[in-house]
């Protein structure tokens, strides 16, 4: 897969919780922001840029992805 087209970060779960349809609940996860300082039980793998291997997205590792984004003034998308 060309990089460009990789997700940056991804999430790992057990299950989905679907609709009567069969359609993922996504909203719930949403509002959880990839934020693994107030969910830590969440598994979380993530790629920096340029690179194609995922890793898993650390305590430590996220802090400072946090900080990037509020010196970038893009706050509101790690609230």
């Amino acid at each position: 897969m060309d990089p460009k087209w990789m997700l940056d970060y991804i999430r790992v779960i057990d299950a989905f919780p679907v609709t009567d349809t069969q359609k993922i609940l996504v909203r719930p996860y949403k509002r959880e922001h990839f934020n693994i300082e107030r969910n830590p039980w969440m598994e979380i793998n993530f790629r920096e840029w340029g690179e194609n291997a995922y890793k898993r997205l650390t305590k430590d590792k996220f802090m400072e992805l946090t900080d990037r984004f509020i010196e970038n003034g893009r706050m509101g998308m790690v609230e």
